[in-house]
């Protein structure tokens, strides 16, 4: 009984350390993700955003992306508010 515990300790050891381990490297990957996105975002460029959709997501937002009245597709973006991170097309 004894050793049964003992191993069903350091399999519960491992098994938390394999978690731990795969939370962090998702954690990293989806950080450089994120940091490369504001990059792009924080650059102005539009096509540096939209370079990084999926092309699905990407032909819908281009086709749908223009402002009123305008009636040309956004060429350039602009980050409103230090905090709000939005994003305004202009033509």
């Amino acid at each position: 009984m004894k050793k049964t515990l003992i191993i069903l300790g350091v399999l519960f050891l491992v098994l938390i350390v394999v978690l731990v381990g795969v939370l962090v490297w998702a954690g990293s990957v989806g950080q450089a993700k994120q940091e490369q996105f504001f990059r792009a975002v924080m650059s102005g460029d539009a096509k540096q955003v939209t370079a990084m959709f999926h092309p699905a997501l990407r032909d819908e937002v281009t086709s749908r992306c223009w402002p009123s009245g305008c009636g040309q597709p956004a060429t350039t973006w602009r980050v409103q508010g230090a905090s709000a991170r939005r994003l305004q097309h202009q033509c």
